[in-house]
């Protein structure tokens, strides 16, 4: 069995364990924001389902289906919530980035 390592991947894994070990809080936050982007693509998903039910459903004008309406009116809030949390995914990736530079620059310093 041959096995090949990147540097610079076994470098990031030890840097992530570092951080992971240092700030557990970061670690969580992280770990919390996975499983709600999972969440939220499961939801956008079934939205999608129901808003394309709707329509292939919909006999005359579309406006006038009440039930269309209230899953697009859904669709928009949850566009909103993922919004947000995109924002403070790009923020924690943002201070993971700054956290393990900061770690790197100081094991080169040992």
């Amino acid at each position: 069995m041959l096995l090949c390592f990147a540097h610079s991947g076994l470098e990031d894994q030890l840097l992530g364990r570092v951080v992971a070990e240092e700030r557990p809080d970061l670690e969580e936050a992280k770990n919390q924001l996975i499983v709600t982007n999972a969440k939220m693509k499961g939801e956008l998903k079934e939205i999608e389902d129901q808003i394309l039910y709707r329509l292939s459903a919909t006999e005359g004008n579309p406006v006038d289906n009440v039930e269309l309406i209230e899953v697009l009116e859904q669709s928009k809030v949850k566009a909103g919530e993922i919004k947000v949390t995109i924002c403070c995914k790009f923020m924690l990736v943002e201070v993971l980035s700054l956290t393990l530079r900061t770690v790197q620059t100081l094991s080169l310093k040992v």
